[in-house]
């Protein structure tokens, strides 16, 4: 066709070169035309076709979408019926395993009860329940009652004689053997042992089948394991507990006591004495009687510092003055004598407490090194020291700080009394020489 085209347009080419190339074009032109059309309608056909596959495939994963909503919602489900089943049996499994505790229990506090020996049907396992709860309803019958009955026990120092139990239940025991009496104590391995409680009239009243109207009981859990039965302790026991730091404490609070009941002796003697023997000594010094105003003066601190003062009641007043200050300085030490060893002894009482808690913690960890924790009664030596003597020690310093502090200030009270009573002669001493001049 192509070749036609060119020969035809070569023919009017050769007739006419203008028209034949303008014709020639125009043709060209329609079969591009035709062409074009041809193509658009094959373009549309192809986009029809893509669109209706496109709605086809929509319409394709929209059923495949509700299809795994539908699945994942059966999934769910599912996953949750199992969850549920797995509970069910988790709670049966329970149910089982305190079933089979509960019977084991049941056969450790009553040794007389018979269980079935296969308990897989549901049978014998309600059966075996049965058993169980019959033989904790009689226990709990009998765990109220009072029961006299034939047996043996120990006395405190060990020795083994019979006698008369008189059991409260399962919880309390009273013995009566003759001359011994009183209530009882496991002593393991289930003996009893006779306490050192005084309850032989009650154990002699209750194996009698009288009832008294107090009743003390030493009360028990179970016969396997002793028990232990506190004994009282005495203040030696308490001071021994503290070890040798202990025994140093309580003497340095002994030592305390006395420096204290000394310097309330002192301070008792010299308070209030100074200011009223000035004041007797005003009109004797302004009449000039100086002698028999040292003959007032007594054997104590304020005499002592007095008499310093009336020796100079003739001099100048810085003399005067100066003679006040150094009886003050003087009398000073007496007054204060043995203050600062009550505050010193309160501030060591602390410090030794806390050497005597290394000490015992250092006994402690060498038990624990030599013997483990298995046994605490081992370790409670070196306890009890650690305790003890930090007890002892807060015991002493505590009123330690309080009466010396009290002491002290009770102290600047009789000085500063003192330092009155020496200014006062001072001052009259002195309005005396401006009277006579």
């Amino acid at each position: 066709m192509m070749t036609l085209l060119f020969g035809l347009t070569f023919a009017a080419l050769a007739e006419d070169p203008a028209v034949a190339l303008e014709q020639a074009y125009q043709r060209e032109f329609a079969f591009l035309q035709a062409e074009r059309e041809s193509l658009t309608a094959r373009l549309v056909e192809v986009e029809q076709e893509g669109a209706a596959r496109h709605r086809s495939k929509d319409a394709e994963v929209e059923r495949l979408q509700g299809r795994l909503v539908r699945l994942t919602l059966s999934v769910e489900a599912a996953e949750a019926q199992l969850a549920d089943s797995e509970r069910a049996t988790w709670s049966v499994e329970e149910d089982k395993q305190r079933v089979t505790t509960l019977l084991s229990q049941a056969q450790g506090l009553y040794p007389t009860l018979v269980l079935p020996t296969d308990l897989s049907a549901p049978e014998a396992e309600a059966e075996a329940l049965r058993l169980t709860f019959a033989a904790a309803a009689a226990g709990l019958v009998q765990a109220g009652q009072v029961r006299v009955s034939p047996g043996a026990m120990f006395t405190l120092d060990g020795v083994q004689i019979d006698g008369q139990l008189v059991r409260v239940g399962e919880i309390a025991a009273f013995g009566v053997a003759g001359e011994h009496a009183g209530a009882l104590a496991p002593a393991g391995e289930g003996r009893l042992q006779l306490t050192p409680d005084p309850a032989a009239e009650v154990a002699r009243a209750l194996a009698s089948g009288a009832v008294p109207a107090t009743l003390g009981l030493f009360l028990f859990e179970g016969l396997d394991r002793p028990a232990a039965v506190a004994k009282e302790k005495t203040w030696e026991d308490f001071f021994a507990a503290g070890g040798a730091v202990g025994w140093l404490i309580i003497a340095l609070g002994g030592v305390n006591v006395l420096l204290a009941a000394y310097r309330m002796i002192v301070l008792s003697r010299e308070g209030g004495v100074a200011e009223p023997l000035a004041e007797r000594l005003t009109p004797m010094i302004a009449a000039g009687d100086v002698a028999g105003a040292q003959a007032l003066l007594p054997r104590r601190a304020a005499g002592r510092a007095l008499a310093t003062v009336l020796e100079q009641v003739s001099a100048p007043r810085e003399v005067l003055e100066d003679a006040a200050a150094e009886a003050m300085l003087r009398e000073s030490p007496a007054v204060e004598r043995l203050g600062a060893p009550i505050l010193v002894i309160a501030a060591v009482g602390p410090l030794l407490g806390l050497l005597g808690t290394v000490t015992g913690m250092i006994t402690t960890f060498d038990v624990i090194t030599e013997l483990g924790t298995g046994d605490p009664k081992m370790l409670s030596g070196g306890i009890s020291e650690a305790l003890v003597t930090t007890e002892l020690g807060l015991l002493v310093a505590i009123p330690s700080v309080l009466i010396g502090n009290l002491l002290n200030a009770r102290t600047e009270g009789v000085l500063g009394e003192l330092e009155r009573a020496c200014l006062k002669v001072v001052s009259v001493a002195l309005a005396a020489q401006r009277g006579r001049g």
